[in-house]
């Protein structure tokens, strides 16, 4: 018995963009610049992905402003850069996709 394994996709069902807040953590924010600016060239860049996702260790809904110091809640000017760049890539498919808290929302930004 031979099992042949089905070839890759025409198409990518999904591409994931996982956000590194620990390492570059500041006063300023949890992200840094420069990975900033590669979500921002990633999202620019052309793709026939049905789905992108962005994935965050750290909450991004406004429901975790009361969940303690890690979340994007308390880093307003960051998040609004983020789905600033979200929208201005006028992108259709965006996930955020966060988590690191006891409950869970669903929340449509």
């Amino acid at each position: 018995f031979v099992h042949k394994l089905p070839g890759p996709p025409d198409e990518a069902l999904a591409e994931f963009f996982v956000l590194d807040g620990r390492s570059h953590r500041s006063d300023a924010g949890i992200l840094g610049e420069d990975q900033i600016r590669d979500l921002q060239a990633w999202l620019g860049t052309p793709s026939k992905a049905r789905w992108r996702f962005i994935v965050s260790s750290t909450m991004f809904a406004e429901v975790a402003g009361d969940v303690g110091s890690d979340n994007w809640s308390l880093h307003a000017k960051e998040k609004r850069r983020v789905l600033g760049h979200i929208f201005d890539a006028g992108v259709e498919g965006v996930v955020l996709l966060t988590g690191d808290a006891d409950f869970v929302a669903v929340v449509d930004h």
